[in-house]
């Protein structure tokens, strides 16, 4: 038996991972672990579905010659032979089917959790999690901002970090919601800005006398004839160690001179600690109303945004819940820990999952068999807006010592592709491993063109390629907008090239869908018609 209780593969697109995920969940099964005892959390529903699929479909079809490598595979993890897999299948199958299994996405994870003890902490079972417009909780926000009179600090503190923009202020809340948990505690300390502004500003005056006296140029006078203190601050001048090294004090920077410049140095630099001590201090102090007003629309609306569900499962796991109760909650004690696509892990999902992973970790060495394990390529973090920190795949490894093995051959791209990837990663990227294409890969083609026009060139390539018998149902188009998606389509209609559109959003949005939904509600509802969306 080659089962690594704790491992983690460093896996990039197509090298398989899904399938390493899948040997190791049903060896489990097949090792006499209970489908309750193991939690295997990825990021999106369809990822889940498919996984437990693969479970199910793998599980019935183990005697198949099509699942041999899987088979295989299974034989090096459990230590059984092909001949007693197949004589615990049917066992293991029914096993599986009727027993509760957790096949999630860390998101539904983090919701059963709250959702089996919210009343801890004030919130409704029923809520339900979907994405928000902003406007409500703005609205919130604002209310709540003004209801303690403190709209003149919200201004101010615009001001302050330099931007009048109100959705700056906004969406610098947002972030600081989504890892609460991991901001510092605030101290009230001595904000005694006067104070500090007075101390330069004697030196400064100082300043412009000592260089009169040694018969300064007018121009060097200027550098100090400021009108506040934060224009003085932002002089390039300060930078230089001394003030003899400017080019322009060299003649005149004497023993007094230079003492002036340095003390000048030192309070200017006190005093912008001061400055953004003021600054921190009130934006923390906004940002506690904003997080009340977050809190409070969420409690009396009854739904969560995906930051919503993973404050509040924190504040429940941390603050209202002992771990023995939590497993009471979900009946259910995990043994054994799997999670995909680790790169997009948040450090506040992490510190969910934390004392779960602990608990396996507390056992090590004694008889009880558990496992960690968790694969991942962090050249694609693609929930970095929502946290994902990449830098948790080497730092978990480190920390509970996980061993890391490169899953580097990819099985489903050519071999120029491959070598293409290579090439722009290991300039790009510190450690990384190049990938290697499969023994018989085609050879495939890469070809990288700039253009000025990339609609008009990207019909160019596909009209060139159809002309060289491609078929269309083969040619792809990825954009970065929807608006650069319709653009190419009708640039594509226009030469006769059927396209298929998929957008991120809904199809009703388009104009043309629009204009269909509208007459149709008209006609079956006798809903009002949207008349701008039939002019379009």
């Amino acid at each position: 038996m080659s089962f690594k209780p704790f491992l983690a593969y460093s896996a990039s697109a197509g090298s398989g991972k899904t399938f390493a995920l899948s040997v190791r969940y049903i060896s489990l099964l097949f090792m006499g672990e209970a489908p309750s005892s193991i939690l295997a959390a990825t990021f999106t529903n369809k990822a889940a579905a498919e996984m437990r699929q693969r479970v199910v479909d793998s599980l019935r079809s183990l005697a198949d010659k099509s699942n041999e490598a899987f088979t295989d595979a299974m034989c090096v993890q459990t230590g059984l032979s092909r001949e007693e897999l197949l004589l615990k299948q049917p066992e293991v199958l029914a096993r599986f089917l009727a027993s509760s299994s957790y096949i999630v996405t860390l998101d539904s994870f983090f919701s059963s959790i709250l959702r089996s003890a919210s009343l801890e902490i004030g919130l409704e079972p029923d809520f339900v999690t979907k994405e928000q417009g902003e406007d409500e909780l703005e609205k919130h926000f604002l209310e709540e901002v003004q209801a303690e009179g403190l709209l003149s600090s919200l201004v101010k503190l615009s001001m302050d970090i330099e931007d009048k923009r109100f959705m700056k202020i906004f969406d610098l809340m947002q972030n600081f919601y989504k890892v609460d948990p991991l901001l510092p505690k605030q101290e009230e300390g001595n904000l005694a800005l006067v104070k500090q502004e007075e101390a330069c500003e004697v030196l400064r005056v100082k300043m412009i006398k000592a260089l009169t006296d040694a018969g300064a140029a007018a121009r060097c006078m200027k550098q100090f004839e400021t009108k506040s203190i934060k224009e003085l601050f932002a002089k390039s001048l300060f930078e230089k160690e001394t003030l003899g090294e400017h080019s322009w004090f060299k003649k005149v920077a004497n023993d007094e001179i230079e003492g002036l410049y340095a003390f000048l140095k030192k309070e200017l630099a006190l005093w912008s600690q001061v400055k953004e001590a003021i600054v921190l201090h009130n934006l923390f102090k906004i940002y506690d109303y904003y997080k009340n007003a977050t809190i409070t629309n969420a409690k009396s609306s009854g739904v969560l945004s995906f930051d919503d569900l993973t404050y509040f499962t924190y504040r429940l796991l941390h603050e209202s819940l002992s771990k023995e109760f939590l497993y009471f909650k979900i009946d259910s004690k995990f043994k054994h820990i799997l999670l995909d696509e680790f790169q997009d892990t948040s450090t506040l999902q992490f510190l969910l999952l934390k004392p779960l992973i602990d608990e396996i970790f507390s056992g090590h060495g004694q008889s009880e068999f558990k496992s960690f394990f968790y694969v991942g390529d962090t050249k694609q973090s693609l929930y970095r807006f929502r946290g994902g920190v990449e830098e948790l795949f080497d730092k978990v490894a480190e920390h509970y010592d996980v061993n890391i093995e490169q899953m580097d051959t990819n099985y489903r791209s050519s071999k120029n592709v491959v070598e293409q990837v290579n090439r722009w990663f290991e300039l790009a990227m510190e450690g990384y491993v190049p990938q290697k294409s499969k023994e018989g890969a085609s050879e495939g083609y890469v070809e990288v063109l700039e253009s000025e026009e990339p609609i008009d060139e990207a019909v160019k390539q596909a009209k060139r390629l159809l002309a060289l018998g491609v078929d269309v149902n083969h040619i792809a188009f990825l954009v970065s907008t929807n608006k650069d998606g319709v653009s190419l389509q009708e640039a594509c209609l226009s030469q006769d090239i059927a396209t298929l559109l998929q957008t991120s959003s809904s199809l009703k949005n388009l104009p043309k869908i629009a204009a269909l939904v509208a007459m149709t509600a008209y006609l079956f509802y006798g809903k009002k018609i949207d008349a701008h969306a039939l002019a379009l």
